[in-house]
């Protein structure tokens, strides 16, 4: 699911599994949802729409939503309230998230991230990765992606450089947000980076000159 807006008039999105979105929005304290729709419809050539999953949602800053699903399409909603298909041609990889704010649009796809130049009505695909990416979030400056075999990579000056993380379980989603970052994976494994994180590493485990593993349930920092 993906909700943006204030509090009290937001905007919902909800997915199931059979690739149909539910919108809604709140108006004081009560949603008013409308038709569940299927984005593509199964009827748009190249489109994906029928038999494909939802693999994410999210909702922009100007409260138009977005939605990619695991044929590789990715789609946008319009001022009716119709899905429109807005990429991804001969994208490479399994779509497993969507990132919008007022500066980007990222798709994550295998080891790369699509970024669309709105200007142009184009997307560019980035190698980012050796691994899977599996989900992208941002506060402020900070833009973060994790993935499988534990791969974190943050976005500096438009380039992708990787952190460590000290772990190798898959990591499945990430918050960014003020003085702390988070991601969460398998096994119940959690990694925190952050001022309070980083107090309790040793100069070996900051630089990055220690190696440790986690196991399933625990966490660490980094």
């Amino acid at each position: 699911m993906a909700v943006a807006g204030e509090a009290g008039s937001e905007k919902v999105m909800v997915a199931n599994g059979s690739g149909e979105v539910l919108v809604g929005f709140v108006n004081g304290c009560c949603p008013q949802w409308g038709p569940v729709k299927k984005p593509g419809g199964g009827n748009e050539a190249g489109a994906g729409g029928s038999g494909s999953t939802i693999a994410a949602l999210a909702a922009g800053p100007d409260g138009d939503g977005y939605a990619v699903n695991t044929s590789g399409s990715v789609y946008r909603t319009t001022d009716a309230g119709a899905w429109e298909r807005i990429g991804i041609e001969n994208a490479a990889g399994t779509f497993t998230d969507i990132y919008v704010d007022d500066e980007h649009l990222l798709v994550a796809s295998g080891t790369r991230i699509y970024r669309y130049e709105r200007n142009c009505d184009n997307w560019t695909p980035l190698g980012v990765s050796a691994s899977s990416l599996n989900e992208i979030d941002r506060h402020e400056d900070v833009l973060i992606a994790v993935g499988d075999n534990g791969a974190i990579y943050r976005n500096e000056d438009d380039e992708w450089v990787e952190r460590w993380s000290m772990i190798t379980h898959d990591l499945y989603s990430v918050t960014v947000a003020d003085g702390v970052h988070v991601a969460v994976g398998k096994g119940g494994t959690i990694v925190e980076r952050g001022d309070r994180a980083i107090a309790k590493m040793s100069g070996a485990e900051q630089t990055g000159s220690e190696q440790t593993d986690t196991q399933s349930g625990d966490s660490t920092t980094s």
